[in-house]
């Protein structure tokens, strides 16, 4: 979940100080809208997609040995 949790870092912080508390999702709205670099911002923003689908996969295996 905290992964591309946006609200609570965007809020409380906006990436600061010195970028230290930037998440994917984060720091891919600050490159594509505050920096103007959108393709930059996707190539962030599609970084994610693989990394999830690897976890989910692991957790599927993981319940499924759980169950039997």
């Amino acid at each position: 979940m905290t992964f591309s949790d946006f609200q609570i870092v965007y809020v409380l912080t906006r990436g600061g100080p010195a970028n230290s508390t930037h998440l994917f999702a984060t720091y891919a709205y600050q490159v594509a809208m505050v920096g103007s670099r959108l393709g930059l911002g996707a190539a962030i923003s599609l970084f994610m997609f693989p990394v999830l689908a690897l976890v989910i996969v692991f957790q599927l295996v993981y319940l499924r040995r759980e169950q039997a």
